[in-house]
């Protein structure tokens, strides 16, 4: 089984797989904790096509923005759910805080919802930013656009809650934008902080997140070196054809120990 959520109805350690593939030390810890064998929790990330999520020069940045219709100036993301678990309404604080300060800056954001039961506000916040001309969002696009979307985005603010990994992270980490993130669950395995990417450690800190985004957009050009470790963990670590290797040699050792 792989493993990739923690929801406890879903599991029976006694009487569930022959295996469990933990997509992070995080969730190995808490399937151990949960009373799992050792011996039957293996941990292998999901992996990212780091030859589609990659990174792009000044001009494929340019080329990006024109082809979905913003300016020329620097792009600000949100990836994922637009729910609390993903802190949407901390990136939304974040925004809010981007557009009081007058920059000349791009706020998107990309993913489901919110939906009808989650709202809770989000729609006014929402649309007054857009009516400030600073704010732009998407539904779910896929992958192929995404990645060109993200060649178009300099910094990438993904506040969850709580990740078992964190797909959004490592698809912004192989395009090389700089992710600004929180200290939850499976994250900071891959976003170290000032190493890969920055971490705050509270989601619900929209002071530092703000701080953090102010600060990097402030020197984008001096964040080249946080931009390539984040690109070359991805391809070391992450790439899709890295982790095929070690689910197919587990995969080979359980079947000659059957």
């Amino acid at each position: 089984m792989h493993v990739h959520s923690l929801r406890s109805d879903r599991f029976d350690a006694e009487n569930g797989a022959d295996h469990y593939v933990a997509v992070s030390d995080y969730v190995r810890r808490s399937l151990l904790e949960l009373g799992y064998p050792d011996e039957r929790v293996t941990v292998i990330g999901n992996g990212v096509d780091t030859a589609l999520f990659c990174t792009s020069s000044d001009a494929d940045q340019s080329r990006a923005r024109a082809a979905f219709g913003l300016p020329e100036q620097p792009v600000v993301a949100f990836v994922g759910r637009k729910h609390h678990a993903k802190g949407f309404p901390e990136f939304l604080a974040v925004a809010e805080r981007l557009a009081d300060d007058g920059r000349a800056v791009t706020i998107l954001a990309v993913g489901a919802g919110p939906g009808r039961h989650s709202d809770e506000g989000f729609a006014g916040r929402r649309n007054a930013l857009a009516v400030r001309g600073f704010y732009r969002e998407w539904a779910p696009m896929p992958h192929a656009q995404l990645a060109e979307l993200l060649k178009a985005v300099d910094v990438v603010v993904a506040p969850s809650h709580n990740e078992t990994q964190g797909m959004v992270m490592i698809e912004a980490m192989a395009a090389g934008c700089i992710t600004i993130t929180t200290r939850v669950g499976g994250i900071p395995e891959n976003v170290v902080h000032g190493v890969t990417g920055y971490l705050v450690d509270s989601p619900g800190d929209t002071e530092r997140l703000y701080t953090l985004t102010a600060q990097a957009l402030d020197n984008l050009a001096g964040l080249e070196k946080i931009r390539s470790a984040a690109r070359n963990h991805a391809v070391a670590q992450l790439d899709w054809q890295i982790v095929t290797d070690r689910l197919s040699a587990l995969y080979r050792q359980l079947l000659e120990e059957r």
